[in-house]
């Protein structure tokens, strides 16, 4: 990954954005965050200082895999130009919405957050098939 952006990128993208990690391998994404200025960044850097089994071992695991593979992930910026509060937004809404996630907590106003309307099962009908009479 890379240790700085170039002058100036970190102002247009601010003052807050969100930014996902990809997998190179598979095109999945793997981590959702918010951040402003180089935050996007530091998950390299943590890959490379915090000792296994510390901090989030499930993203830094899968950051030290996709190295050991040759490659680097991919940070993909979402959203940028947002206030903070627009940012928290729609960081919850991409982990709400995408499956398999390594992030250590669920985002931001979780009262607000993805829950099933109907009982599992297929479909609306939780699973029941309406009748055919």
């Amino acid at each position: 990954m890379r240790q700085s952006l170039p002058p100036g990128v970190a102002q247009k993208l601010g003052p807050f954005y969100v930014y996902v990690l990809i997998d190179p391998e598979d095109g999945q994404i793997f981590y959702v965050g918010k951040g402003t200025g180089e935050r996007l960044l530091a998950h390299g850097r943590e890959a490379d200082l915090v000792a296994d089994g510390k901090g989030n071992h499930r993203k830094l695991g899968r950051i030290r895999q996709i190295r050991a593979s040759g490659q680097e992930p991919r940070i993909d910026v979402v959203r940028h130009g947002l206030s903070e509060t627009e940012a928290f937004l729609v960081e919850a809404a991409l982990i709400d919405s995408v499956p398999g996630l390594t992030n250590a907590s669920s985002g931001h106003d979780l009262e607000r957050c993805r829950a099933p309307l109907s009982p599992p099962g297929p479909g609306l009908s939780g699973g029941r098939r309406p009748s055919s009479s």
